[in-house]
């Protein structure tokens, strides 16, 4: 009897949700793909858990999307609700999960496998590895069909030799009753796979005798592991950074289109807000810090696709901006007054995107200090975000543009001038910053704060900061040329500067900032916005 016998170049023996991404890759790379499947009807279920995301693989799904995997995507079309989870807890700990519909992801994800070039579907078991002196050459189903094939991506998740166990009845089969894979297990053993505990970990790492070199990242690796993997002497470690975070650092062009137009909702809350702010405090209503989370919350939580902050609002009145991370408590928070320095550095978590924003807003009269340190700061913020550098350039040499205004008048601040933003839902994610540390070289796509600041102990804390975007500025005969573009369109105080101050490149950036700003937001604000948005947005230094 003739046996079907065929060449490809990747098997991916399972359908599920690593399945469905192994197959997407290897075939858009244009590589002859093959996914195996006991059952069409069951690519990309969800048996049990119908959720995309949430606390224990949300880090996952980000990692597959940094990628270019179709998880993400396809949760956007098929989900019903999504909930940012652990916002009781801080913002190191929140996670997006979205719930599907489990029939439409399935049916979704297989139509996206249907109609990707070099990618096949085979509803078929397979049972054997096909291994050639050590070295894998094929697949082979239960009916004896053969596909030779360069490499092999095992997929089964829990339908390898699954069993449903109740009493003492053991039954062969995987959830919601599909038939489990019972072959394959003898042929990884016959071929010295062996499966063991995840509490093991350590033990195997600790009697591994191969020489090898292994990279650890120590900003994210278990200490425990780390421990052990140095104290093995046939192990050479590599400390270097998460391969995987310079892919999610630099953003495509989906996600940058959808980063942008989050950020202009963002400013329509933000012109909102300040315009409440300013009517309650002319009305002579008592106002506290706390108050300031209260009135951002409503304006933001009313913008489409808004999830949630992305990190805690820091409003800090006059000497409380001295620190840089200060949190009104209910137990102790400032009275706003009409004199000096409002600080609110605040932002949120939208579908399509993470905002990040400081303004300094004058509340009345101000002192000669507060001007000066006011416009020296405004100075630092334009000199990076019109910025202009060779693509050699890393984060540590950007980072001394921004200080030198301050500089100049022997003034620091003790901390980094910004830091990278991730497309949802990590505020800083890495690996590029603008810091004295940061080697990383800029990219475009990359996103990065702007946020220098002065903060005098006791006296005044000031921070104005947007995000910014970098991009591909021109190639000539010294090289390629690099610059940031504002994603962050909010108007800023412009009554504090004092004249002569601010050269004039500086203030054509400044007006011209204020120019898109109106032109961005206007169109989405009613009249009485639009008015104030235009006395706030009116060139100043003409």
């Amino acid at each position: 009897m003739a046996v079907l016998e065929e060449t490809i170049d990747i098997a991916v023996i399972g359908a599920g949700h690593a399945g469905c991404e192994a197959a997407l890759a290897a075939a858009r790379m244009g590589l002859e793909t093959v996914v195996f499947t006991v059952s069409v009807d069951s690519i990309a279920m969800m048996p049990c858990n119908p959720n995309i995301g949430g606390t224990s693989k949300g880090h996952l799904v980000k990692e597959i999307d940094a990628l270019g995997g179709e998880m993400g995507k396809n949760i956007d079309k098929t989900f019903i609700q999504s909930k940012m989870l652990n916002k009781s807890k801080g913002p190191a700990v929140h996670s997006l999960r979205a719930q599907a519909d489990k029939r439409a992801y399935s049916q979704s994800m297989r139509e996206v496998l249907e109609n990707t070039d070099h990618l096949t579907i085979r509803q078929m078991e397979i049972a054997e590895l096909i291994v050639e002196d050590g070295v894998l050459t094929g697949v082979k189903a239960v009916s004896g069909a053969i596909y030779h094939c360069k490499a092999a991506v095992l997929c089964t998740g829990v339908y390898l030799n699954a069993r449903c166990i109740y009493g003492d009845v053991s039954t062969y089969t995987g959830p919601n009753g599909l038939q489990a894979a019972t072959h394959l297990t003898d042929s990884l053993k016959a071929n010295g796979v062996e499966l063991a505990e995840y509490d093991d970990v350590l033990t195997i790492l600790a009697a591994q005798t191969e020489e090898q070199t292994v990279l650890a990242d120590p900003a994210s690796v278990n200490y425990a592991v780390y421990q052990t993997l140095q104290a093995n002497p046939a192990l050479t470690v590599k400390d270097e950074a998460d391969p995987l975070l310079p892919m999610k650092g630099v953003k495509n062009e989906v996600e940058l289109a959808h980063t942008r137009e989050a950020h202009i909702r963002d400013g329509v809350a933000m012109v909102r807000f300040q315009i409440e702010l300013e009517n309650r405090l002319a009305a002579g209503e008592e106002l506290t810090e706390l108050t300031i989370d209260e009135i951002l919350h409503k304006y933001r939580s009313a913008q489409d696709k808004f999830l949630t902050e992305s990190f805690g609002t820091i409003a800090a009145y006059g000497p409380n901006a001295a620190m840089m991370h200060y949190h009104a408590t209910e137990e102790d928070h400032a009275k706003l007054e009409k004199k000096g320095f409002l600080l609110v550095d605040s932002g949120a978590t939208y579908m399509d995107g993470t905002t990040d924003i400081t303004r300094t807003y004058p509340l009345g009269e101000l002192t000669e200090d507060e001007r000066l340190f006011y416009t020296w700061t405004l100075q630092c913020h334009i000199d990076i975000a019109r910025a202009v550098w060779l693509d050699y350039c890393d984060g540590h040499m950007l980072d001394t543009i921004a200080r030198e205004p301050l500089w100049r008048h022997l003034i620091n601040y003790r901390c980094g001038t910004g830091h990278s933003v991730s497309f949802v839902g990590n505020v800083h994610e890495g690996p590029h910053a603008l810091n004295g540390r940061n080697t990383t070289v800029f990219q475009p796509g990359m996103i990065v704060t702007d946020e220098p600041g002065v903060y005098e102990a006791g006296q005044v804390g000031i921070r104005i900061e947007n995000e910014l975007e970098c991009y591909h500025k021109a190639d000539n005969q010294y090289g390629t040329f690099l610059a940031f573009r504002p994603l962050t369109f909010v108007p800023i105080a412009t009554s504090p500067v004092v004249p002569g101050v601010l050269n004039r490149d500086e203030l054509d950036w400044l007006n011209a900032y204020h120019r898109e700003v109106f032109e961005k937001l206007a169109p989405r604000l009613n009249e009485e916005e639009r008015d104030w948005l235009a006395k706030k947005c009116a060139a100043i230094g003409a």
